[in-house]
């Protein structure tokens, strides 16, 4: 019987750079006149529709704009210059490390006159060599996923493979490893809000996160820039979600029973299965467009029937010294075999018998199976809880700061030990608890209120 505790604290902080591109991502363009021609001078401006964020920006003398560091979520754009009628896309979703090209062009005519453009763009990013994808929030929610872990996304993408089925298993509830493009499979960087998120003992991820706490879930798979760095393989990124001007909440419970279940019908019972998966989010403002919160609790109950196994357990006769009938026990004292091959009562420890009574569970009655004399079907067990805090701030229209605290635990019975080496249920619980930390300001470029160099991950 052990009890083995593991406790990871990780954190990470991150300065406001054009490389973090974790993530936030880019709106970048090219303004035309309708011959063509670049436009210089034109003011850009972007609002965030869900929250109280707004960047501006004028194009060159080539017509070129960038607006870096912007996270995640949708927008408003506004394009105007004098002379030129103003044109307006309402609704343009920019995902974690996207640098989305919006060319637009302007038609001559007064800043009066609006031209609201309902198209959507084009999600290709022509900007960067960078070959991935976004899982996006309602895609990870919706989608059936048998183990309620993200990680199952994976093997939906082009390029991805892993050799084993997802199961529920130790440490990070999910013991899976992919392999992108062919790559060693501990060769892949997991992040969380841009943090390192790591079981560096596998290479897997280690920290999970409620699936109704994602707001999506950016993969890079091949050819993307410098700053992702650490590791040669897939860099997957989980972006959390953040609270609004309007409070929303979910709460859900999956279940599995052998209750519900057929009986085998060469079995005299069904197996006990449970699978309890049950939580909720709730997230909105603390104070209307400035400090907003996001809570989210997950919890797992799962007892798992992991087979039939048989042994021997000493019988009433034996633990009383009656071993008639089975090999001969010797006298230590004499070196001679006890007469009827039974142990005087004398001669038997109490704490001896004591011991057996209590960590020896009895035999099962009437089976007999050559030597062995003792059936037991005890269920693995696992109790899992995933919490998640996030603050995010909006200083000004220009800066905004979040916060973010990330904790699971696992507790695990298993009563034939860790890899199931026992042939009796004697023993065995574990415990391993993951801490994941994370503070992110973004900043207009220009604007630098804090000073220092930036920290992309780190044990503290």
């Amino acid at each position: 019987m052990g009890n083995l505790k593991a406790v990871l604290l990780l954190g990470v902080f991150s300065a406001a750079l054009p490389a973090q591109t974790f993530n936030t991502g880019t709106f970048l363009g090219t303004i035309t006149d309708t011959s063509g021609a670049a436009i210089s001078g034109v003011a850009i401006l972007v609002q965030r529709i869900d929250q109280p964020l707004q960047r501006e920006a004028i194009t060159d003398d080539l017509g070129n704009f960038q607006i870096p560091q912007l996270p995640s979520g949708s927008y408003r754009i506004e394009f105007s210059k004098t002379g030129f009628q103003k044109v307006v896309r309402p609704d343009v979703d920019l995902n974690a490390g996207q640098s989305l090209r919006i060319d637009t062009s302007l038609t001559v005519g007064t800043v009066a006159e609006s031209v609201e453009v309902d198209s959507k763009v084009a999600q290709v990013d022509t900007a960067t060599a960078n070959v991935g994808s976004t899982i996006f929030g309602t895609q990870v929610q919706e989608l059936a996923l048998n183990t309620r872990s993200f990680t199952q996304l994976m093997t939906l993408q082009p390029g991805v493979n892993s050799a084993q089925a997802q199961q529920p298993g130790f440490g990070s509830n999910t013991s899976v490893p992919f392999s992108f493009n062919g790559g060693q499979t501990s060769s892949n960087n997991w992040t969380l809000d841009g943090g390192r998120n790591i079981d560096t003992y596998n290479g897997n991820n280690l920290s999970m996160v409620n699936l109704d706490a994602i707001a999506e879930v950016r993969i890079e798979r091949n050819a993307y820039s410098a700053e992702y760095g650490r590791n040669s393989g897939g860099q997957v990124n989980v972006v959390t979600k953040s609270g609004t001007n309007e409070f929303h909440g979910t709460l859900f419970e999956f279940f599995r029973n052998d209750k519900l279940d057929a009986r085998n019908f060469f079995a005299a019972s069904r197996p006990k299965n449970r699978y309890n998966n049950f939580g909720g989010t709730v997230g909105g403002p603390i104070v209307k467009n400035k400090p907003f919160f996001f809570l989210s609790n997950e919890y797992r109950r799962i007892y798992q029937n992991t087979g039939v196994r048989t042994s021997i357990v000493p019988t009433d006769a034996q633990i009383a010294g009656n071993f008639a009938g089975g090999r001969t026990i010797t006298d230590p004292t004499t070196g001679r075999p006890y007469p009827g091959n039974v142990i005087p009562s004398q001669q038997i420890d109490p704490n001896a018998v004591a011991l057996i009574q209590t960590y020896y569970a009895r035999p099962t009655p009437g089976f007999s199976q050559g030597n062995l004399n003792y059936t037991s079907s005890e269920p693995d067990g696992t109790k899992f809880r995933a919490a998640l805090a996030r603050v995010d701030y909006n200083i000004s229209p220009n800066l905004q700061l979040f916060a973010r605290y990330n904790i699971d635990s696992t507790r695990l019975l298993s009563p034939y030990g860790l890899f199931s080496t026992n042939p009796m249920p004697l023993c065995c619980r574990f415990r391993t608890i993951s801490h994941h930390a994370a503070v992110e300001r973004l900043a207009e470029l220009g604007d630098q209120p804090f000073s220092g160099e930036p920290d992309h991950g780190g044990f503290l």
